[in-house]
């Protein structure tokens, strides 16, 4: 399966930056929650953190959306219930951002989560987006 690269224009010049890097970084944040905020595809279904053949199943959990300069993010999540969603998302959308800006040196247009579903015993569906969009004034 071939990797999906996107190239990114900023003022040092043209990055190529892969699913995979982005997807660690979504990881990453997601994993701070410490069992809360669990990953899932579009449809609702929990992608795994093993790899398989060289693919790792949380690029599922990740769509990038590239315009002429910066990516716009979007996150699948399911969260537990009791867990405060708007805590969640937004401490989660911080942590994507400041991700990008530390290990890819730039910042998303805009980062999107989308809440698929809440988990008790089942899995209860929902479809919530938090969507926060970055104004060029707050680039860097």
């Amino acid at each position: 399966m071939s990797e999906e690269n996107y190239s990114i224009k900023t003022e040092q010049g043209e990055i190529l930056v892969t699913k995979a890097a982005m997807s660690a970084i979504v990881k990453e944040s997601a994993d701070a929650f410490e069992g809360k905020v669990f990953l899932t595809n579009p449809r609702g279904k929990f992608v795994s953190s093993g790899s398989r053949f060289g693919y790792s199943n949380e690029q599922a959990s990740v769509e990038v959306e590239c315009n002429e300069t910066y990516p716009r993010v979007t996150v699948y999540i399911a969260v537990k219930f009791g867990t405060s969603i708007a805590a969640v998302t937004n401490e989660m959308i911080e942590m994507i951002h400041d991700g990008f800006l530390d290990s890819l040196g730039f910042r998303p247009e805009s980062v999107s989560i989308m809440v698929t579903g809440t988990i008790s015993k089942n899995i209860a569906k929902r479809n919530i987006e938090v969507v926060k969009t970055y104004d060029d004034q707050e680039r860097v």
